[in-house]
């Protein structure tokens, strides 16, 4: 059991009952999205009195139970830091009687959402991304903002790069903002690159933002995907 803090219910983050917390910690306030693979909602952490970003899997009915997809963006994540890159805060949690585990990560037995099994991941919560950004204030998309906002991303896409990691879903609604800071987000279609390159899925990266080679069908590309994706 955790413990409580006096401050936490003058500073109004105490919710009413242990049902309304996950993992006796994360307090959920709002739904921010959905991801790859996940419903997304701000949440409070009652331990630090901070916002979290909390994405909720619902784990698949195979003997592995959770999505491959969701493993890939925790191995991915677990390996990277970059100032503009989404921070992956904490672990994950999952019901589940037979025993699971994961390099450098902590699992606990959790009941929630009735008897359903779910895998939440916690990142550090940020405003706003791009795509409402750009809706909400179009008069502010001025060259400096551009250029500061394209310099972060390429910024950010290089470092991957260099670690032979594709994104694969480069779009608005994936670059997110936390003041003047901007950072890449979901990881959920992202993939290691092999040397030599294999041949890996088309069915990546939303339409609107996807390469000619990918809309051709050709399945052996690079990170110019990326790239091209940052341009649209």
């Amino acid at each position: 059991m955790i413990e409580i803090h006096r401050n936490d219910r003058k500073n109004g983050f105490l919710p009413h009952s242990n049902e309304s917390l996950v993992n006796n910690r994360y307090r959920k306030d709002t739904k921010l999205g959905e991801g790859t693979y996940g419903e997304v909602c701000k949440a409070v952490d009652i331990l630090s009195n901070t916002f979290v970003a909390l994405k909720k899997v619902k784990a698949d009915q195979e003997e592995e139970g959770i999505p491959s997809t969701a493993l890939r963006e925790i191995a991915i994540l677990r390996d990277i830091s970059h100032p503009n890159i989404v921070k992956f805060v904490i672990k994950f949690i999952y019901k589940k009687k037979r025993k699971m585990s994961l390099a450098n990560y902590c699992c606990r037995l959790l009941d929630v959402y009735n008897s359903e099994k779910h895998l939440y991941l916690i990142f550090e919560y940020c405003n706003t991304d791009l795509h409402k950004f750009l809706k909400n204030n179009p008069q502010d998309l001025s060259i400096d903002f551009i250029r500061h906002a394209s310099y972060q991303m390429l910024d950010a896409l290089a470092f991957m790069h260099s670690h032979r990691i594709l994104h694969r879903d480069i779009k608005p609604s994936n670059v997110l903002l936390s003041g003047d800071v901007v950072k890449l987000a979901d990881f959920g279609l992202a993939r290691s690159i092999s040397i030599p390159i294999k041949r890996y899925t088309v069915e990546v990266v939303t339409m609107w933002y996807r390469p000619p080679e990918l809309i051709q069908k050709y399945n052996v590309y690079g990170s110019g995907i990326d790239i091209w994706g940052m341009g649209a």
